[in-house]
């Protein structure tokens, strides 16, 4: 599904250049569920913004279900983004003013989604995510937890396959951690391919494969 071939990113300030990831081998199937550990500094959310199309790489091939899309820009890489991907963020990244409703809606806004089928994709979600009962809530008035089920809910709208999580229990209780947990459980089993940073042992040992990354480099997997 995925295949990155000596993979580099690599960040200047001024005359300074560091290499995020470093001439990184990975290849990844579909319905995986794969974490991605190592300490700060170590590449792992470079990797990832790789992943998702949020960052291009300095050299080296990101190969998607067999095509080449290591020099995709503009359009062409946003409609392989809206396409292919979801993505669940630490800090939700959700609209405060918006509901529960709206913030799942966004995406299926953004592809052109009739009234009628985001209305059905939308409430399908919700009550699958048991936060049906929060839709005309605003996302500033529901919980931690609450608000990442929403995010998740908006990840999974578009039916992409691959959702990609950036320490999505980050800022969770080991209570609400787990009920997260749980989610993403239960979403892998529905055939969604899920890739997920954490700093978490527990979590981490969720998944049927953990990479484990130093300066930049796969030093386990």
């Amino acid at each position: 599904m995925i295949k990155l071939i000596n993979a580099k990113k690599s960040y200047q300030n001024g005359s300074v250049t560091t290499d995020a990831i470093n001439n990184l081998n990975l290849e990844i199937f579909k319905d995986e569920y794969i974490a991605i550990m190592g300490t700060s500094g170590s590449g792992k959310s470079t990797l990832l913004n790789v992943l998702g199309g949020m960052d291009v790489l300095s050299s080296g091939q990101y190969l998607f279900e067999g095509k080449d899309i290591t020099n995709l820009k503009g359009k062409k890489l946003d409609l392989f983004r809206k396409k292919n991907i979801g993505f669940v963020f630490q800090n939700f990244a959700l609209l405060d003013q918006y509901t529960v409703y709206e913030n799942v809606e966004l995406p299926l806004i953004s592809q052109k989604v009739s009234v009628g089928k985001r209305k059905k994709i939308i409430n399908d979600i919700l009550v699958k995510l048991q936060i049906e009962d929060l839709k005309n809530k605003r996302a500033k008035e529901i919980s931690g937890g609450q608000q990442q089920r929403c995010a998740i809910a908006r990840a999974m709208a578009t039916g992409a396959p691959i959702i990609l999580a950036d320490e999505p229990t980050g800022s969770l209780d080991s209570k609400t951690t787990k009920e997260i947990m749980d989610v993403f459980d239960q979403v892998h089993k529905e055939g969604k391919t899920i890739i997920m940073v954490t700093h978490d042992e527990e979590v981490a040992k969720r998944a049927q494969r953990i990479i484990r990354l130093e300066d930049g480099i796969i030093v386990s997997d």
